[in-house]
């Protein structure tokens, strides 16, 4: 999928993408909402990538449920990654979220079964408040740091993580 570099779209919409075939996405920076299952089920998904100085803020429900996504770099913009965002992405094994984001809450079961996530960094100054339930259930994270801003850890958020040996709270 390409975007002109002019592009003004602001919404990717419900299940606009899903059960595709695409293999990557450059998402324009004008896009300030991905909407629920907009990528679910693209399996052969393995690169997403956001412009520069991208506006994103919400990552809707199950929007990249079971891709094929290997990393992902969640821009500095984002608020919301909701419910189910990335679950059963099993090719995916590192995110990272921007340095000063404002992300705030990652919704329950966003990355559960992602079976071979072994890394999620979360860039200096983060915002986050909200881990929510079973975020990491059953994935391979190897250890994670909890930023300070974290209020509420949800039940189950490691549940499975076998292979998880360190977790360190700011």
């Amino acid at each position: 999928v390409t975007f002109q570099s002019n592009s003004q779209l602001q919404t990717i919409d419900k299940s606009a993408f899903s059960f595709s075939n695409l293999t990557e996405i450059t998402i324009p920076r004008s896009v300030t909402s991905i909407g629920s299952n907009s990528f679910a089920s693209c399996s052969s998904l393995v690169s997403v990538l956001f412009e520069s100085d991208s506006v994103l803020t919400v990552i809707g429900s199950g929007a990249f449920r079971e891709s094929g996504l290997i990393s992902i770099d969640i821009p500095r913009t984002v608020v919301f990654i909701d419910a189910y965002a990335f679950y059963f992405s099993s090719s995916l094994s590192s995110v990272t979220v921007q340095n000063n984001s404002e992300l705030r809450s990652l919704g329950d079961y966003a990355f559960e079964s992602c079976i071979s996530l072994e890394s999620f960094m979360f860039g200096s100054e983060s915002a986050i408040t909200s881990i929510g339930n079973s975020v990491f259930r059953d994935s391979r994270l190897l250890q994670i740091l909890i930023p300070k801003s974290v209020e509420r850890l949800g039940m189950y958020t490691f549940f499975g993580c076998n292979s998880l040996t360190s977790v360190v709270f700011e």
